[in-house]
């Protein structure tokens, strides 16, 4: 029984860990189109937590171009 709780746990995390954004995919996206996207939480390296891809991308694009996704998916 502990192992299964012990894999759910584990499971639960692996699930919230966000991936890369293809940023070339939200080019053509406006604020209110981006804005208008399901959420999709992206995690930043130093932290800031996106609601989606579209608004990393846009911060990364027009805002800060240092700023890069975190590995390990994590805020």
């Amino acid at each position: 029984m502990k192992t299964i709780a012990i894999l759910c746990f584990i499971g639960f995390f692996v699930s919230v860990k966000s991936e890369a954004p293809e940023c070339d995919e939200f080019v053509n996206e406006t604020e209110a189109t981006c804005g208008a996207l399901p959420e999709e939480p992206v995690c930043a390296t130093d932290g800031t937590d996106y609601r989606h891809p579209c608004a990393f991308c846009a911060e990364q694009y027009f805002v800060d171009s240092t700023l890069t996704y975190s590995k390990d998916g994590r805020c």
